[in-house]
């Protein structure tokens, strides 16, 4: 089951081999994933937005949710109200949950970071109110509009980041990634949380996906709107 767009990535995974080892690195690639086994075409299911799909005594309902990707679906189970987000309504590490509100931030992976739609996205699912949010990076958490809240921003301060710091340059992806940690690491502490060894080391893999992404982003719109 997969969204239209990544259906042929499925019976043909060449390109989307070819992508993920741009973005992890052959070394990281080689070391975290298998080689991708072709899927036949009558395996293959890609619902519409808003179709459902009776499974047992539960109805799933998949929804196209653009933003973190072209091509990414969110799932929403009637039997429990969970709301599966995928990458979609921000990642989360429970090292750092505080008591009122988790640092819940939003993914910016390359190559297909938009933040219009992102905003629109974390809109929609909000808009559900859900019971609970099934975040793939990582585990369960119980939906509030704070949630919400708190990713819109910090979209909104990734962006202005971009704006401000991501001119192509030799020095673009640290001084990128300087700026996602700063971002985050003061996000945190606001929180009551201590920026350490540790927390910069659980954001590490995120700061440099996000800052790629961010740099991506960045050439897409500067060759959208040159002047």
């Amino acid at each position: 089951m997969v969204h239209p767009r990544g259906a042929p990535h499925l019976e043909n995974p060449e390109r989307l081999t070819a992508s993920s080892r741009l973005v992890y690195g052959e070394d990281n690639f080689n070391q975290l994933f298998e080689r991708l086994v072709p899927v036949p075409a009558e395996r293959i299911w890609s619902p519409a937005d808003g179709e459902s799909l009776s499974l047992g005594d539960r109805t799933l309902t998949f929804f196209h949710t653009e933003g973190h990707a072209r091509h990414h679906l969110c799932i929403h189970d009637d039997r429990s109200d969970g709301l599966f987000t995928g990458d979609s309504f921000g990642l989360r590490y429970p090292e750092f949950d505080h008591p009122d509100t988790p640092l819940l931030y939003p993914a910016t992976t390359p190559t297909q970071f938009d933040p219009d739609a992102a905003h629109a996205t974390v809109d929609r699912l909000a808009a559900m109110g859900p019971r609970t949010l099934y975040l793939t990076h990582y585990a369960p958490l119980a939906f509030a509009p704070r949630l919400a809240d708190g990713l819109h921003a910090l979209l909104d301060a990734f962006v202005a980041l971009a704006r401000d710091r991501g001119a192509p340059g030799p020095d673009r992806h640290a001084i990128l990634s300087r700026g996602v940690e700063e971002i985050l690491l003061a996000r945190w502490t606001a929180c009551g949380g201590r920026a350490d060894i540790t927390t910069r080391g659980l954001l590490a893999a995120d700061v440099d996906t996000n800052a790629q992404g961010l740099a991506h982003w960045v050439d897409r719109e500067r060759r959208r709107r040159p002047n």
